[in-house]
Protein backbone atom coordinates (compact mmCIF):
# COMPACT_ATOMS: atom_id res chain seq x y z
CA UNK A 1 0.00 0.00 0.00
CA UNK A 2 1.23 3.47 -1.02
CA UNK A 3 1.52 6.08 1.67
CA UNK A 4 -1.11 8.15 0.00
CA UNK A 5 -3.84 5.03 0.55
CA UNK A 6 -2.81 5.20 4.40
CA UNK A 7 -3.22 8.90 4.85
CA UNK A 8 -6.94 8.54 2.65
CA UNK A 9 -7.73 5.64 5.40
CA UNK A 10 -6.95 7.44 8.44
CA UNK A 11 -8.49 10.12 7.45
CA UNK A 12 -11.78 8.56 6.72
CA UNK A 13 -11.60 6.75 9.76
CA UNK A 14 -10.60 10.16 11.55
CA UNK A 15 -13.73 12.07 9.61
CA UNK A 16 -16.35 9.39 10.83
CA UNK A 17 -15.42 8.81 14.61
CA UNK A 18 -15.51 12.95 14.52
CA UNK A 19 -19.04 12.63 12.97
CA UNK A 20 -20.36 9.60 15.86
CA UNK A 21 -18.59 12.24 18.44
CA UNK A 22 -20.76 14.94 17.45
CA UNK A 23 -24.03 12.86 17.41
CA UNK A 24 -23.62 11.24 20.28
CA UNK A 25 -21.78 13.78 22.93
CA UNK A 26 -24.36 15.23 25.34
CA UNK A 27 -24.96 15.44 28.82
CA UNK A 28 -25.86 12.28 30.98
CA UNK A 29 -29.49 12.14 31.75
CA UNK A 30 -30.51 11.52 35.30
CA UNK A 31 -30.82 7.74 34.94
CA UNK A 32 -26.99 7.23 34.01
CA UNK A 33 -25.85 9.94 36.53
CA UNK A 34 -27.46 7.33 39.07
CA UNK A 35 -25.93 4.67 37.73
CA UNK A 36 -22.88 6.70 37.95
CA UNK A 37 -23.92 7.31 41.83
CA UNK A 38 -24.79 3.98 43.04
CA UNK A 39 -21.55 1.26 44.26
CA UNK A 40 -20.99 -1.91 46.49
CA UNK A 41 -22.72 -0.66 49.63
CA UNK A 42 -25.72 -2.38 48.85
CA UNK A 43 -24.84 -5.33 47.74
CA UNK A 44 -23.48 -6.57 43.63
CA UNK A 45 -25.33 -4.14 41.56
CA UNK A 46 -24.51 -3.70 38.08
CA UNK A 47 -22.18 -0.94 37.37
CA UNK A 48 -20.99 -0.39 40.90
CA UNK A 49 -17.43 -0.61 39.81
CA UNK A 50 -18.15 3.63 38.61
CA UNK A 51 -19.86 4.47 41.27
CA UNK A 52 -17.29 3.26 44.51
CA UNK A 53 -14.42 4.48 42.10
CA UNK A 54 -16.26 7.62 42.43
CA UNK A 55 -17.28 7.22 46.20
CA UNK A 56 -13.77 6.37 46.63
CA UNK A 57 -12.44 9.83 44.82
CA UNK A 58 -15.31 11.88 47.21
CA UNK A 59 -14.21 10.30 49.76
CA UNK A 60 -10.48 11.55 49.44
CA UNK A 61 -11.83 15.10 48.49
CA UNK A 62 -10.33 14.90 44.65
CA UNK A 63 -14.08 15.07 43.19
CA UNK A 64 -17.42 16.41 44.91
CA UNK A 65 -20.46 14.63 44.05
CA UNK A 66 -22.86 17.13 41.98
CA UNK A 67 -23.97 16.45 38.44
CA UNK A 68 -21.35 18.75 37.03
CA UNK A 69 -18.71 16.33 38.32
CA UNK A 70 -20.25 13.26 36.78
CA UNK A 71 -20.89 14.76 33.65
CA UNK A 72 -17.24 15.87 33.65
CA UNK A 73 -15.91 12.47 34.24
CA UNK A 74 -18.09 11.07 31.54
CA UNK A 75 -17.00 13.36 29.07
CA UNK A 76 -13.04 12.57 30.19
CA UNK A 77 -13.73 8.58 30.24
CA UNK A 78 -15.05 9.27 26.27
CA UNK A 79 -12.13 11.25 25.13
CA UNK A 80 -10.00 8.49 26.47
CA UNK A 81 -12.48 5.94 25.02
CA UNK A 82 -12.27 7.62 21.73
CA UNK A 83 -7.92 7.92 22.22
CA UNK A 84 -7.86 4.56 22.70
CA UNK A 85 -10.25 3.70 19.46
CA UNK A 86 -8.05 6.18 17.33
Amino acid sequence: MSNIDIRFKTGLMAWAMAVTVARAARYPNDFAEAHWLLDYRFGLIRRGLAGSIFTLLTSARILTPSAGTVAGVAFVVFAAFCVTLL
